[in-house]
Formats: C-alpha cells, structure tokens, sequence
C-alpha cells in the first residue's frame, strides 16, 4: 500500500502498544487490523500541498483496493 500512496519515503513500524496505548494505531494493533498515520508538511501547519498529497495518497490506495 505504500507505493499506492506515491510518496517518495515511508517508514513502517509496528509501535509499542505501552507507548501509545490510546492511538488509532495501538487499538488497530490489539485487534489485528491495519491502520496507518500519514504526515506531511512542516510543523503542524495546513499546506494546501499537503493536503492535496494526503487526498490523492487516499485516492490511490482506494483504487488500488478496488473501492
């Protein structure tokens, strides 16, 4: 799914579930399901480039899905 996404580096990790145990990733993890976070831009900041990258990133996966 990473190459669906179409960023140019990714790192994958499975995260500790004692250092996170109230994120998206730590719940997914406890019941066995995928889930991912995406970051861009600098700093917390909305950039119109960021957001288009994340939507297109989504976009991509889903119709590598099939959905």
């Amino acid at each position: 799914m990473i190459d669906s996404y179409g960023v140019r580096w990714a790192t994958c990790s499975v995260a500790p579930l004692a250092n996170a145990p109230g994120l998206l990733y730590a719940a997914a993890r406890r019941t066995r399901r995928t889930a991912m976070i995406a970051e861009s831009g600098r700093c917390g900041l909305v950039e119109d480039d960021a957001i288009v990258r994340h939507v297109d990133g989504v976009r991509n996966i889903w119709r590598t899905l099939g959905i």
